[in-house]
């Protein structure tokens, strides 16, 4: 139930626009073209296609990929994206309630390859025209672009970065500042310039 819930946060949060049609594509991947999922050894996430590699806390406990991809098209005036489906990727979920880490990728078209995280949470398929604009912050060497936000349960943090030509998308649920200070940490110490060694 969990892994559901988090699934459908994740959703909710790339899908901010209900205009957007969705398709799910359950075709489990080949073992080649599953790196771009990466993977998890002892809390420590990896992945070559992106060059990333960082640590999650213990506590948190992982759910490993499900090969599930969800198509997003959108008609929405005025985005980049117009008429350019995305295949957003699940890569990782950690969580520990009311905790949550989630981390989704989607490969850019070329010619959006070289937009910023904070493009993208500005696009109007992500941010309704009275919507808080992203914000941006350095984390380690990286500057992130994100937006806060807040639900029933628990408030949120979503992070966009560039990254490879891939639209990486990093959700973090928490209750305590002190929660999301850690999980800022994961990223602050995140190698994204890892060469798979």
């Amino acid at each position: 139930m969990k892994r559901f819930n988090a699934s459908l946060f994740c959703l909710g949060l790339i899908l901010t626009v209900g205009a957007l049609p969705l398709r799910a594509q359950k075709a489990v991947p080949q073992a080649a073209s599953r790196a771009i999922y990466g993977k998890t050894v002892a809390h420590v996430y990896t992945n070559s296609v992106l060059g990333l590699r960082f640590s999650l806390p213990a506590a948190l406990a992982i759910q490993e990929p499900h090969y599930v991809d969800v198509s997003l098209m959108t008609t929405v005036p005025g985005s980049m994206f117009r008429a350019k489906p995305l295949n957003v990727k699940s890569l990782l979920a950690g969580s520990i309630f009311p905790v949550q880490f989630i981390l989704t990728a989607a490969k850019l078209p070329p010619q959006l390859a070289t937009v910023t995280g904070e493009q993208i949470l500005n696009d109007p398929i992500f941010r309704t025209a009275n919507g808080p604009r992203a914000k941006v912050e350095s984390l380690g060497n990286k500057t992130f672009a994100y937006v806060d936000g807040t639900t029933r349960f628990a408030d949120n943090r979503s992070y966009a970065i560039v990254q490879r030509g891939y639209y990486l998308s990093i959700v973090i649920m928490y209750k305590s500042k002190g929660d999301l200070d850690v999980l800022r940490g994961v990223l602050a110490n995140a190698d994204f310039d890892w060469k798979g060694n």
